[in-house]
């Protein structure tokens, strides 16, 4: 990676983007400047063919997600808005975009195409040791089932009852959203089917305590545990969310930590 960080961006297409997407089973081909918003290379099968996909491909290192003054060729340009207009314009459903350490792959089907997009740290899953491989054996060959070129090529394929033209990446995403609506239907299940009563039956139980066991509870008193109920439960769901993403210092043993849920 080291010889790429002062390499000007010709070069590194020569030496690293076209060997690589070479590998991956693509042609990389310059598309005719003539309109705005054009992508820096269209990705098609040796030969010619349909593109599969378009690709945005910068400096090394290059920052993905705004301005960067030190790029000599484009530094004006957003790369997550750039591929936003090329997604819109329906040329590819697909696009990669790339600095070379990283690798990301946007769909035009996406429920946000700015935001949701799935990123590979190459340098990263190349080195011997790193946060998200022991070895590059073990984080590698996502690299390769998802960019590579039979990924992106459509073939007759059974779906919810017939037959579609679907890539590879087409029916992960398909079969991802689908995944994710029965999660999502399971969650609110057990949330509100398991632990809204749960919860609930804390706040009776205390009230029952403090004013005793025979307890009746009139429709007022009953909608304030219930407004109370989802009070702690919107609080804990937006507490345990904040600690998963580390937005809360929840690392800190000796701090934070000690009175998270306190």
């Amino acid at each position: 990676p080291s010889q790429f960080a002062q390499t000007d961006f010709a070069t590194l297409v020569r030496q690293l983007f076209e060997p690589i997407f070479g590998h991956l089973g693509f042609a990389l081909v310059r598309p005719p400047k003539s309109e705005e918003h054009l992508p820096h290379f269209l990705l098609q099968s040796p030969g010619g063919g349909p593109t599969l996909a378009t690709c945005l491909a910068y400096r090394w290192n290059r920052n993905l997600d705004g301005k960067d003054d030190k790029d000599a060729e484009r530094p004006a340009e957003n790369p997550s808005a750039t591929v936003v207009s090329l997604l819109e314009k329906g040329e590819s459903r697909w696009a990669v975009v790339t600095n070379g350490k990283l690798w990301r792959l946007y769909s035009a089907e996406a429920h946000s195409r700015a935001t949701n997009y799935y990123e590979i740290d190459l340098q990263e899953i190349l080195a011997e040791t790193g946060a998200a491989a022991s070895s590059p054996g073990d984080a590698f060959p996502f690299f390769w089932l998802l960019f590579r070129r039979e990924a992106f090529t459509e073939r007759e394929t059974d779906w919810d009852g017939g037959r579609l033209k679907l890539g590879f990446l087409d029916l992960l995403l398909r079969q991802s959203q689908q995944y994710a609506k029965e999660l999502g239907e399971s969650l609110k299940r057990r949330v509100f089917e398991d632990i809204f009563p749960h919860l609930a039956q804390g706040f009776i139980t205390y009230i029952r305590t403090q004013e005793g066991g025979q307890t009746e509870f009139a429709e007022p008193q009953l909608a304030s545990i219930f407004q109370g109920t989802l009070t702690l439960l919107y609080r804990l769901l937006f507490l345990l969310y904040a600690e998963s993403r580390n937005l809360l210092p929840v690392r800190e043993v000796r701090g934070y930590f000690e009175g998270s849920l306190t």
